[in-house]
């Protein structure tokens, strides 16, 4: 299977954001669009799962695990680029799904606005 690759130019407007961990939500969220693009995210899920405590919804799409991966191996580059020891690197790594959620309900909530 091949590795999923993007085009460069698009990878750089991930990357306009503070090199701390306050600039890792930004960049995660900010590739996740340039991965999937914000019509696409939105209509995802990080894991496909339906949601407990709204029964009456269906189980969106989750999110192609090749893009996430790639997402993964960009955020550990960056954050490995810092020179910052194992305990930091897995503990921001921990944040990537939640960072991709929040991102999700945002375009959502966005679209429910507009409505």
């Amino acid at each position: 299977m091949e590795k999923f690759q993007i085009d460069p130019s698009k990878l750089e407007m991930a990357k306009k954001v503070k090199a701390r961990e306050p600039g890792d939500s930004l960049y995660i969220k900010n590739l996740a669009v340039v991965v999937w693009g914000k019509q696409e995210l939105a209509n995802r899920s990080v894991c496909g799962f339906w949601c407990n405590a709204k029964k009456e919804y269906v189980a969106r799409k989750a999110l192609t695990p090749e893009k996430l991966d790639f997402i993964k191996d960009k955020f550990k580059e960056r954050i490995s680029a810092e020179g910052v020891g194992d305990s930091e690197l897995e503990k921001r790594m921990s944040k990537m799904n939640k960072f991709i959620c929040k991102k999700i309900i945002t375009l959502n909530r966005k679209k429910n606005v507009v409505q």
